[in-house]
């Protein structure tokens, strides 16, 4: 049994049925194409990296800080509305 195709319709068939009737009809042996899914790897960034950021106030960090930090930190901010909420978060982290 093998599978083929017109470019519509994926059937299966035996090669004896493919080879007489439907290969005259145009159809062809399906070929299931390989995706490449490419992947980011996970930057991680380092205990001295967030020195620097824990130097300047929590009120001044960006939502891109904030959310480094957060993701780095394991902190959950999917239920926070805006980023003064999970500011919050960061700042009941940092104080246990």
């Amino acid at each position: 049994m093998i599978k083929i195709t017109n470019g519509a319709t994926i059937i299966e068939v035996t090669r004896g049925a493919y080879d007489s009737i439907y290969k005259l009809q145009g159809f062809r042996p399906f070929k299931v194409k390989e995706e490449k899914v490419e992947t980011k790897p996970v930057i991680e960034k380092k205990h001295d990296e967030f020195e620097e950021l824990l130097e300047k106030p929590i009120g001044q960090w960006t939502k891109k800080e904030v959310k480094d930090f957060a993701t780095a930190k394991g902190i959950d901010l999917t239920d926070t509305k805006n980023v003064n909420e999970a500011k919050e978060l960061i700042k009941e982290f940092l104080s246990e």
